[in-house]
């Protein structure tokens, strides 16, 4: 059923016809430990309990099910810290790969050894989104744990200097911020850093949580008058170091239309109108198993894989019940905070499912009216940057 020519437009537009195609892509979260306490955590309002985690012999059958599924692409995350999982993790890396897929790895690096970094280049794993909120230690730090800072940098510096000496691209890093109030004026010094350790992206996303200190870190962030000449600036330092990034998504956006109005435009079988695509490409799957239609939404009510097949989950009545909702326009409660390279693809997925439903008069139109639209918003350079990027988003995360 999948080929080379496999992509997540593809799999969207089986959906439009009826069809129920497999998972693109699966969110692991292998563990809630972690070496951090970081001072927004939602783990600080609860016990982390390791008995939950998945087995070791269940993961790697999770592998084989999602190979047979036609799975491409694994997010390995957190829950916790994954390195937490020691050799085992590296060892699922390696399935994954053996498997013919590709993934992707979410850590504090601060465990990242070079045997980490070694083996990861050794098969070709694609990237690394390494988490730092900070340009300095000082700002880094007062939210994450004291030395963490120094730790992570030192291991961004090995793993480039070990893709270095094998002469490998692989894997790709990503330098990853929570947006706080602490370090809002300071994006173009992050992206400046993490070009000189050797990332080739920046990615930011918003601070979701509700606890006391998710509030203090974001408090006076939607009033700043700081926060669009900031992220101005990091676009133009980012883009003058040739790094990609989702800054665009922090600013503001023209007003939207009412939830009713979405729904109207959503009451007939058009994907496109969906408020969000992530539970027909892919799921999230919880440290005990439980499986969500993406990684900011958790549910008791979820199936789990402890007791279920990944199929059975995938087909089940939850994920298709988040399906249902999403299509019609009622967004789930973490939709409004949402602030991830999620954002971006969501709306390319969108342009590329209504210029495939075009014909050819109107795809041209359509082509041609977002080229305008482009040069004018964005100017020359910057315009075939997107449009090239926005070319290859069938692909890509």
């Amino acid at each position: 059923m999948f080929t080379d020519t496999d992509t997540p437009l593809r799999r969207l537009l089986l959906w439009q016809r009826g069809e129920t195609p497999g998972p693109w892509s699966i969110t692991l979260m292998p563990t809630d430990r972690c070496n951090l306490r970081c001072s927004m955590c939602w783990q600080r309002q609860y016990e982390i309990d390791p008995s939950r985690e998945l087995p070791e012999d269940r993961l790697e059958h999770l592998v084989d099910e999602a190979s047979a599924l036609g799975v491409m692409q694994w997010n390995i995350s957190g829950g916790g810290e994954p390195l937490c999982r020691g050799d085992f993790l590296l060892h699922l890396c390696r399935l994954i790969r053996a498997r013919g897929m590709d993934g992707v790895l979410q850590t504090n690096a601060t465990m990242l050894k070079d045997a980490h970094s070694e083996a990861l280049a050794e098969i070709g794993w694609a990237r690394i989104v390494a988490s730092v909120d900070g340009p300095t230690a000082e700002i880094n730090d007062a939210i994450r744990s004291p030395g963490s800072f120094d730790k992570a940098t030192y291991a961004l510096r090995r793993l480039a200097a070990i893709k270095r000496e094998r002469n490998s691209l692989l894997p790709a890093v990503t330098w990853h911020s929570v947006i706080t109030n602490t370090n809002i004026g300071m994006l173009d010094a992050m992206a400046a850093l993490a070009h000189e350790l050797g990332c080739d992206a920046f990615e930011v996303s918003s601070l979701t949580g509700d606890t006391d200190a998710c509030r203090r870190l974001r408090a006076g962030l939607e009033s700043n008058e700081q926060v669009e000449p900031s992220v101005r600036r990091a676009i133009v330092r980012a883009e003058a170091l040739g790094i990609k990034h989702n800054l665009d998504a922090i600013l503001p956006k023209p007003a939207a239309g009412s939830k009713e109005d979405h729904a109207a435009r959503c009451a007939s079988r058009d994907l496109s109108r969906a408020i969000c695509f992530e539970p027909w490409l892919g799921v999230t799957i919880n440290t005990d198993g439980r499986v969500q239609p993406c990684c900011l939404y958790w549910s008791d009510e979820a199936e789990s894989i402890q007791n279920h097949s990944l199929e059975e989950v995938w087909l089940g009545p939850f994920m298709q019940r988040m399906r249902a909702q999403l299509a019609q326009g009622i967004g789930l409660p973490p939709c409004r905070q949402c602030l991830s390279p999620m954002l971006a693809r969501n709306e390319a997925f969108r342009e590329r499912l209504l210029l495939a439903q075009a014909n050819g008069l109107q795809r041209i139109a359509a082509y041609a009216q977002k080229a305008v639209s482009g040069v004018r918003r964005h100017g020359w350079r910057r315009a075939l940057q997107r449009t090239r990027e926005w070319m290859r988003i069938g692909r890509e995360w």
